[in-house]
């Protein structure tokens, strides 16, 4: 099988290799050979698609390690065979850096429907991240379907009490950057647990984020504004069973019945894992980073495995083939992307004290 080819945008403006010295000749004449970038790529390529590591080094991850949630014994386990490949990778400084990270347990879920005299139906869902449960009891309530924004704020309180709020937004199909899609929705005032809580629903089901037509739902992390005293559960369903929902709303009453044990227990310790080839000329950084963590039902291997594989993968190629690099390459893999960020922004506040020598991130 393929290796996996890494494409490093490492070589702007010739600022980084040193090995070519300067040429003297015997009339005292000093020139420079020219670098030839071409040459020096197809180095770099031909090591990769030769000797590269990354795709074994993703199996080792996702297959051996597995998820590795923030706060779980998979992201401490994640964390040991992290500085492990950095090592193994050439990185002669490596270190960890301490992040307070939330512990936040699942537990048991599950979501049921059901309408007019027909049996309860299992629904296939996901709690968000960090979100409240109901207790492990059962929490029944008629849904209510709104699909944009006008609609919610068309309802009254008194029609929103004690309802849960069903969202079947899809993510817009025509853009084609699917990142921006996903942002313009996931900031949406419908997806906010806090808006439609303060509104007097008693939760919310909110349409999985994603341009897939499978029915597996996909997480993300649910915020509430510091000031909600009704925290309200809320979770995903998959875009087969949140279209036929709707299709059913639109016919009749719909109840539901949701169960979440889900619960916060506090914060505790993570680490971000930093490793790096030191520069040769001066002390400038270019920092190379990818999330560490995935969601506590995945392996992630997409989100970010690959990008931690390849970020090893940089530092690994360059002292395979000797290059001396004039700038420090720094390679930094974050705690609990996922339900916080506070990885990225521990190391975001590290290198505001500490640094002003960021070249390239």
């Amino acid at each position: 099988m393929k290796k996996i080819f890494i494409i490093l945008p490492l070589f702007l403006s010739g600022f980084l290799f040193s090995q070519k010295k300067p040429i003297k000749k015997p009339a005292k004449k000093v020139t420079t050979a020219k670098f030839n970038y071409q040459d020096e790529f197809k180095k770099i390529s031909d090591e990769i698609m030769t000797n590269g590591t990354a795709y074994d080094n993703l199996g080792e991850l996702t297959k051996g390690v597995g998820p590795r949630f923030s706060a779980t014994p998979g992201y401490a386990k994640a964390t040991e065979w992290a500085e492990k490949k950095l090592k193994e990778a050439g990185a002669e400084n490596i270190w960890k850096q301490d992040v307070r990270v939330p512990i936040w347990i699942r537990g048991k879920e599950s979501l049921q429907i059901k309408s007019g005299s027909s049996d309860w139906k299992n629904i296939r869902m996901l709690s968000f991240g960090n979100s409240e449960g109901t207790g492990g009891k059962d929490l029944t309530a008629e849904i209510i379907l709104i699909n944009d924004i006008t609609e919610l704020n068309a309802l009254t309180s008194l029609q929103l009490k004690d309802k849960i709020v069903f969202v079947n937004t899809p993510l817009d199909p025509k853009v084609i950057n699917t990142v921006d899609s996903y942002l313009v929705t996931a900031k949406s005032r419908l997806l906010s647990a806090s808006v439609i809580g303060k509104r007097g629903a008693k939760g919310l089901i909110i349409r999985s984020l994603t341009t897939a037509s499978d029915d597996t739902p996909h997480a993300k992390m649910i915020y509430y504004e510091p000031d909600d005293k009704a925290r309200i559960p809320a979770v995903t369903i998959g875009v087969r069973s949140a279209d036929e929902l709707e299709k059913l709303l639109k016919k009749q009453k719909v109840t539901a019945k949701l169960n979440m044990s889900a619960e916060s227990k506090g914060e505790t310790i993570n680490q971000n894992i930093i490793g790096e080839i030191p520069g040769n000329k001066d002390a400038k950084v270019i920092v190379l980073g990818a999330q560490l963590d995935s969601w506590d039902f995945a392996e992630g291997a997409h989100d970010d495995g690959s990008g931690v594989v390849q970020c090893i993968e940089v530092l690994r190629a360059f002292k395979a083939l000797g290059l001396a690099n004039n700038h420090t390459i720094r390679v930094v893999l974050y705690a609990n992307s996922e339900n916080g960020g506070q990885g990225r922004e521990m190391y975001a506040s590290y290198v505001k004290r500490k640094m002003k020598n960021i070249f390239l991130l």
